[in-house]
C-alpha cells in the first residue's frame, strides 16, 4: 500500500488471510482490506454521507470475518459482521 498525504493510518489488524486498514480520509472512517495473496483490495463502503467507523483488534488470527461498529446522524450506533472473502455483511 503506497503512501498517501491525505489519508491517515489510525489502526491495522491481522488475519490468516487478509490484512485490514483503518484510516481516515476527509475526516471519515475507511476500512481497507487487503488479502495477503494480493488478490482483493477492497474498501468497506459506508453508505451515510457522514459517519463513524470503528473495530477492535482482531483476537482470533484464523477470523474468516471483521466485526465493526458504525453510526451516523440518521443509524444508530449498530455492529456488523463483514465477511472478509464475499464482502457480505450482517448486522
Amino acid at each position: 500500500m503506497p503512501h498517501r498525504s491525505d489519508v491517515l493510518v489510525e489502526e491495522i489488524t491481522l488475519t490468516k488471510g487478509f490484512v485490514i486498514v483503518k484510516s481516515k480520509k476527509n475526516g471519515l472512517d475507511q476500512f481497507q482490506v487487503l488479502s495477503k495473496d494480493e488478490k482483493e483490495n477492497k474498501l468497506i463502503p459506508f453508505e451515510d454521507a457522514v459517519y463513524t467507523a470503528s473495530f477492535s483488534s482482531n483476537a482470533d488470527y484464523n477470523a474468516t470475518q471483521l466485526r465493526y461498529s458504525y453510526s451516523s446522524p440518521v443509524t444508530p450506533n449498530s455492529v456488523y459482521d463483514y465477511n472478509l472473502a464475499t464482502g457480505q455483511k450482517h448486522y
